[in-house]
């Protein structure tokens, strides 16, 4: 019997359904589903992958992720860049206790009101829409966090406390902060 740890799939359609998954091993500990056109993800879809630690969703067609879509007591690094992504519900990742990269970069977001994991290091919302943020980030212990510079105002407007931040095409000549 053979057990797999790593799966890549490129440039196919796939379904993401809990039966799908399944297909795939319980065994797998990195998942690569980078251009495989996924549109949707059923809800609990890759709940039976209790050893996933790396989910790389990127450069598909994923709209929304929704408060069920994730719940996965191991990964760590999930992956949902270029999707044009323009919807993430309050608690979708709350079921995401060891979280510890984000990375949402190259989608539609427009606004920030999710809740993040405590566990979070790294968030990459650089090159989307945001002109909101209402998510706390007090409550996460960032080591980097990018985003695109033209709405970096609302990230002075708190006591975060950042040791890496970096801005995508910055255009003002100074920046200042509160200490």
């Amino acid at each position: 019997m053979c057990l797999l740890q790593v799966i890549n799939i490129h440039d196919t359609t796939i379904n993401v359904t809990v039966e799908q998954i399944l297909e795939m091993g319980r065994g797998l500990y990195l998942l690569d589903l980078t251009e495989c056109d996924i549109a949707g993800i059923e809800d609990g879809a890759f709940n039976s992958l209790n050893d996933l630690i790396s989910l790389k969703l990127s450069k598909n067609d994923i709209r929304k992720i929704g408060n069920k879509t994730f719940s996965s007591p191991y990964l760590q690094v999930l992956y949902l860049d270029g999707n044009g992504l323009g919807v993430i519900e309050d608690d979708a990742f709350a079921q995401l206790p060891k979280l510890r990269k984000l990375h949402l970069q190259h989608n539609k977001l427009q606004k920030m009101s999710f809740t993040l994991p405590s566990s979070l290091n790294v968030l990459d919302i650089s090159h989307n829409n945001i002109s909101s943020i209402t998510t706390d980030l007090n409550k996460v212990r960032f080591g980097s966090i990018k985003f695109s510079s033209k709405y970096f105002k609302c990230f002075f407007q708190s006591d975060v406390k950042l040791t890496d931040v970096v801005f995508w095409h910055v255009t003002s000549r100074c920046l200042t902060a509160r200490t």
